[in-house]
């Protein structure tokens, strides 16, 4: 365990202990102290795993993993998602015949089956930075993207590459990606699980284009559902989740590594109501196992209802937070924690 002295978003020093929380997804022994930073509001795991440590709490099992890749998303596109996408979004093949009468007629199912779509960059190379095994990307590429994945699981990165992904093992600061490399880089769900969020996003901003953008997927710590639920509230995740975020906080840090937040959308799921709901019942229940909340159609419906109530009141589990860079901040390297100078490292092929 390591023990954390500076607040890694704001470097402060004034920490106030918040509650203790445990593995309760798969239920690897540990209890962990969340803490927040009585300066900027960030919380976090103190002491934590370090990057070693923090392995054994990644089982074999662990979802992003573990999952085996079936037909990519792009093979099961239907005719009207695949209108949408190039009505909406720039897709290939354009389809011009009455496009105006169609937008109209499309918007607003464009919304429920395509709300989630990254635009269209022609053979734009885009990087998904915590890729699994590689779907999400496998899918981009039949959409005509050029895609790369990074991922610290040898084996989820073996299944991408089978996939004919170019996958990379490790961190994004491992690899030496030449400045301004790519169009559009992607962290879904990804920042909460890193040990130095700072010294990513400086390095994302590095290597992204002067016009690219950057989507960040994190837990939303100023949800209602974590004030409700606290401890038992599903997203903390401990200690696979070392930090929480709230969306002051993600501001803060977006302006710290160079970047400008152009939107910050609340895309929630029902797994905020019901996993949070099974924790509690599985606490007084004193085992870990089924419970009434995940197979009850009700509880499910009414997670659906509680999510959209949450997202529209921006008050949801999920943010996701589109980024694009401020082009008059350059890093060679991110701060405190560059061991050597970005410019001196060895460039790969690209």
């Amino acid at each position: 365990m390591e023990t954390v002295e500076h607040c890694e978003v704001c470097g402060g020093t004034d920490f106030s202990s918040l509650m203790k929380a445990r593995d309760r997804l798969h239920g690897i022994e540990g209890e962990f102290q969340l803490v927040k930073c009585r300066n900027c509001g960030l919380v976090f795991i103190n002491p934590r795993p370090d990057q070693e440590e923090i392995k054994r709490f990644y089982p074999s099992e662990y979802g992003p993993h573990a999952e085996r890749p079936g037909p990519s998303h792009a093979h099961r596109q239907s005719p009207l998602r695949r209108r949408i996408y190039s009505l909406f979004y720039e897709y290939p093949p354009r389809d011009q015949r009455n496009p105006v009468v169609f937008r109209v007629l499309l918007l607003p199912v464009k919304w429920v089956i395509a709300r989630n779509v990254i635009p269209f960059r022609g053979t734009g190379k885009i990087l998904d930075i915590g890729s699994g095994s590689g779907s999400f990307l496998a899918s981009m590429k039949e959409l005509g993207w050029d895609p790369y994945g990074i991922d610290i699981s040898p084996e989820a990165v073996e299944r991408a590459q089978s996939l004919g992904v170019t996958m990379f093992h490790g961190e994004v600061q491992d690899v030496p990606f030449p400045e301004g490399f790519f169009d559009v880089i992607t962290l879904r769900a990804v920042l909460e699980h890193v040990h130095h969020p700072v010294e990513t996003l400086c390095e994302v901003h590095r290597i992204l284009k002067d016009r690219g953008v950057v989507y960040v997927v994190v837990p939303n710590i100023a949800s209602l559902n974590f004030r409700i639920f606290g401890r038992f509230w599903y997203a903390l995740e401990a200690p696979r989740h070392l930090y929480a975020f709230s969306p002051d906080v993600m501001r803060f840090l977006a302006k710290k590594t160079g970047f400008e937040v152009l939107s910050a959308r609340f895309r929630s799921s029902t797994l905020g109501l019901r996993a949070s709901l099974q924790y509690w019942y599985d606490d007084r229940r004193g085992f870990r196992g089924e419970s009434p909340f995940k197979s009850s159609t009700v509880v499910r419906s009414a997670g659906k209802i509680w999510r959209t109530a949450m997202d529209v009141l921006r008050m949801g589990d999920t943010v996701e937070y589109t980024l694009t860079k401020d082009t008059s901040i350059r890093f060679e390297g991110s701060p405190g924690r560059v061991k050597d100078s970005v410019t001196s490292r060895s460039r790969a092929n690209f």
